[in-house]
């Protein structure tokens, strides 16, 4: 675990694969309660104060992220129980790999719909860096935990 070399540890420290149970079930809750709220600000800036920067895309847009946010965790904790090694590799590779589907999507949705270009470029790339920032807190704060955790364990002996 290059990346992230304390998560290993704290699997550990939660008790192996059921630990990675309990960062899974945070995970969706925390992307549950964020995405909510992303559609209650989302309501509130259409609705109220920008109806005009609407684009039909919006929850088709929140869909794939939140769905793909399952996807990445999925793949990011499978590579820290089998691979712990590679899972920085993994990890790497499933944000390039979500960046490469977003890019394919914007380009061909945008051939298809060429009246929507500059608002959907600008409500994607808002939504794109959004989630990237949410999930990347999110894995350095289960980061950071493996670190206090460890280091009051070893203090503590």
């Amino acid at each position: 675990l290059e990346l992230f070399p304390s998560v290993y540890r704290n699997l550990e420290y939660l008790g192996g694969t059921n630990g990675m149970q309990l960062i899974k079930i945070k995970f969706a809750k925390s992307i549950t309660l964020f995405t909510a709220l992303l559609c209650v600000l989302a309501a509130v800036f259409y609705g109220y104060l920008f109806p005009e920067f609407y684009t039909k895309s919006f929850p088709f847009l929140l869909a794939f992220f939140y769905l793909f946010g399952f996807v990445s965790i999925s793949v990011y904790s499978w590579a820290i129980v089998k691979a712990p090694n590679k899972a920085g590799n993994y990890y790497l590779a499933v944000r390039m790999l979500k960046m490469l589907i977003v890019m394919l999507g914007a380009f061909v949705y945008c051939l298809f719909n060429r009246a929507e270009v500059i608002t959907f470029i600008f409500t994607l790339a808002v939504i794109y860096l959004v989630y990237l920032v949410f999930e990347t807190r999110f894995y350095y704060t289960s980061n950071l935990a493996g670190k206090t955790k460890n280091k009051n364990d070893e203090t503590n002996k």
